[in-house]
């Protein structure tokens, strides 16, 4: 399943993998990179971040190749899991649709 929306791009960082400890046990997570993004909802504005793998360089350079503060177009993968939901982008474009 597909979903989509604009919002203000602020920027994207590469996030190093790491572990961590949730108490006894280690946690490892792979290298991602973590994009910032503004979101308007009822007059108020909230910073909003998602990620998405480090090898996906398609979409990196898509990112990467945005001036912070644009308006932007994403789409996301809805990934449902046993007890979560997930939006992954798969897109983004600086044009927006005319329907949004």
């Amino acid at each position: 399943m597909n979903c989509n929306g604009v919002f203000v791009f602020k920027g994207i960082e590469k996030r190093d993998a790491g572990t961590f400890k949730n108490g006894t046990v280690d946690i490892s997570y792979d290298a991602a990179y973590v994009v910032k993004f503004d979101e308007t909802r009822d007059g108020k504005i909230n910073e909003r971040k998602l990620k998405f793998p480090a090898s996906n360089t398609y979409l990196y350079n898509k990112f990467a190749s945005i001036k912070a503060y644009t308006q932007i177009y994403i789409e996301f993968d809805v990934v449902f899991g046993t007890n979560s939901c997930r939006l992954v982008p798969i897109n983004v474009e600086t044009e927006i649709p005319e329907e949004e």
